[in-house]
């Protein structure tokens, strides 16, 4: 039996995606610690991460609200660092995040506005 099938189909199949959804936290807790410039590539994981967990980004009861944080902060410094394009589609997923009721996204926005 060849790798591609015990891994559960196609690279880009259901095996990638199980693996996505359970270990997406820690992506965003290494996105968010590093203090390199972020790769552009992160921003669809961001899309992503809001997707796979919706509302549980805001559902205190669940491990997924307190690492909302680093998605939050992962958007805004793509938007910071990033061209016209990147900006607009940080700000799409940033709505994404305000619809999921993503925990701290309005305290950090509010904090940001204040920043300048």
């Amino acid at each position: 039996m060849d790798l591609q099938r015990r891994a559960g189909g196609s690279p880009g199949g259901r095996a990638t995606e199980t693996a996505y959804e359970a270990h997406f936290e820690e992506l965003f807790t290494a996105l968010d610690d590093s203090t390199r410039l972020l790769p552009v590539a992160a921003l669809p994981a961001c899309e992503r991460a809001v997707g796979t967990a919706g509302r549980e980004l805001g559902d205190i009861r669940t491990a997924r609200a307190a690492m909302s944080n680093h998605v939050i902060n992962v958007v805004l410094r793509l938007c910071r660092q990033g061209e016209k394009r990147t900006r607009q589609c940080g700000l799409d997923v940033i709505d994404g995040l305000s619809a999921a009721g993503a925990c701290g996204l309005d305290q950090v926005l509010a904090a940001s506005v204040s920043l300048g």
